[in-house]
């Protein structure tokens, strides 16, 4: 805490939402984090080194329903980089992209479809075979219905699934 809310270091723009919040409600109070070891706070230590009075084996303890309902759908959900990486091949201008990306941009003038790229061809890299623009995944015309799919699974609303989706895929 003492490195992320201090007021000597900003907030970086790559730290998590809920961390940028807490930082500008906190922005508002005068306030100073001081480290205090675990074992000088009594509580927490206490609770922390409490011993059960029953152990559970791994057959008695009860599953959530929330886990139960991701297990039961995570197969179907989860796109992997493997997968992603599959669809760029097979996806002529990704393709053409990550060779370009790959081997540098010596392309002056491009086609109309490559012109989005090349106008962010310094923000452009290559993961595991994978496509990427700055820290999201460049997804191919294939995948996009599968993407968009599993980011309706848990729709959070409107505005908060396309501030997610934008802050992961391209």
């Amino acid at each position: 805490l003492e490195r992320i809310f201090s007021e000597s270091h900003a907030t970086t723009s790559m730290a998590s939402a809920r961390i940028q919040r807490w930082a500008l409600t906190l922005a508002a109070y005068q306030y100073t984090i001081k480290y205090k070891p675990g074992k000088n706070m009594s509580t927490a230590d206490a609770l922390s080194r409490l011993p059960l009075k029953h152990s559970f084996s791994d057959s008695k303890v009860p599953m959530p329903g929330d886990l139960i309902h991701l297990l039961n759908h995570l197969e179907e959900s989860i796109v992997t980089a493997a997968q992603i990486k599959d669809w760029t091949d097979k996806d002529p201008l990704l393709s053409r992209v990550r060779k370009l990306v790959e081997n540098g941009w010596n392309i002056t003038e491009p086609t109309p479809d490559l012109t989005p790229f090349h106008n962010r061809h310094t923000e452009l890299s290559v993961l595991d075979g994978c496509l990427l623009l700055g820290c999201r995944v460049i997804i191919p015309t294939v995948a996009r219905k599968t993407i968009l799919d599993q980011l309706h699974q848990t729709h959070p609303g409107i505005t908060k699934m396309k501030m997610l989706a934008r802050s992961y895929v391209w």
